[in-house]
């Protein structure tokens, strides 16, 4: 090829420029800013959605374990007394009308376990404050609260199915874990 210098007909391109490699990362940092607050807020909704419905659960089986010992929370023992140590034991067990656990009891189980709250951290997301006040502290130092006034149980994230709060003191208990399944081994369920 006349007219050209050989240098420029034998040069070839090997890399990117700064110019294009800018254009590149300005493009994937505009993604990032569109895509990562999705998936942050479907990530709250996912959380906030499952603790609503554990919410609404644990509150309906509740009522039916009210219902079926006359009027008596799982708060209480078979005597009438506060048992706050036994109460996620009173929702996952077999019961019998009194209240007292039993294996052979005719009454439960109303929940298979006690779900965590999945705006806490796994080491309380499922434990229980009890206290006094109609509605949880909303510290976190718990997954769960309930009132010893009126038996409601409430989320005690800091975040999440959001409800009025005050604070009191109350015990704390952390349910134990299920008891391994028992019976015939059909696979059946009432």
């Amino acid at each position: 090829m006349a007219g050209y210098p050989s240098t420029l007909i034998t040069m070839s391109r090997t890399a990117f420029t700064t110019v294009e490699l800018l254009i590149v990362v300005m493009a994937m940092s505009i993604l990032a800013m569109m895509v990562v607050p999705k998936y942050m807020t479907a990530s709250n909704d996912a959380k906030e959605s499952a603790l609503l419905s554990d919410l609404q659960s644990l509150r309906s089986q509740i009522e039916i374990y009210r219902a079926h010992h006359l009027g008596k929370g799982p708060e209480y023992s078979e005597a009438g007394a506060l048992d706050t140590s036994n109460y996620a034991n009173r929702l996952k067990g077999k019961t019998d009308p009194s209240g007292k656990i039993n294996p052979q009891g005719k009454l439960g189980p109303y929940v298979d376990d006690w779900p965590a709250n999945p705006f806490c951290s796994d080491s309380v997301a499922k434990s229980i404050k009890f206290g006094e006040a109609l509605s949880a502290p909303r510290d976190g130092s718990t997954g769960w609260y309930v009132s010893l006034t009126d038996g409601s149980v409430h989320p005690n994230s800091k975040q999440g199915a959001l409800d009025s709060s005050s604070n009191s003191g109350g015990a704390v208990v952390t349910p134990p874990p299920a008891p391994p399944p028992t019976g015939s081994g059909t696979g059946k369920r009432r």
